[in-house]
């Protein structure tokens, strides 16, 4: 998982996450890849899983993940977990993280009227 190039942004109105995969195996190895919205209460808001092949090298892989209205995007957290898929379980170590929506999203502002 390459964070650095994680980001959030939107498709045709909706939240998608462009996901940054690093593969150093030869050929492509089977993934499950686990994306969830936590709030500040570490509930889960939603989530997405996805079984894809990731190719060698560096690569991005996009899901989409819209955010709800009923809660403040500027304080959730996507949580991701990777792992090796049936084919190819012992080839790689699970992966798992947070990331902040506001460290990933080019348009996350607030505006405050006073």
């Amino acid at each position: 998982m390459r964070e650095s190039v994680t980001k959030a942004r939107l498709v045709d109105g909706k939240t998608t996450i462009s996901l940054g995969l690093s593969n150093t195996a030869p050929k492509p190895l089977d993934a499950i890849i686990l994306l969830e919205w936590v709030g500040p209460d570490d509930k889960r808001h939603d989530f997405a899983r996805r079984a894809t092949p990731v190719a060698p090298g560096d690569s991005s892989l996009d899901i989409a993940l819209p955010l709800s209205d009923k809660f403040d995007p500027l304080l959730e957290r996507l949580l991701y977990e990777i792992q090796p898929g049936d084919r190819n379980y012992t080839s790689f170590l699970p992966a798992k993280g947070a990331l902040s929506f506001a460290n990933i999203a080019d348009y996350a502002f607030a505006l405050n009227a006073e």
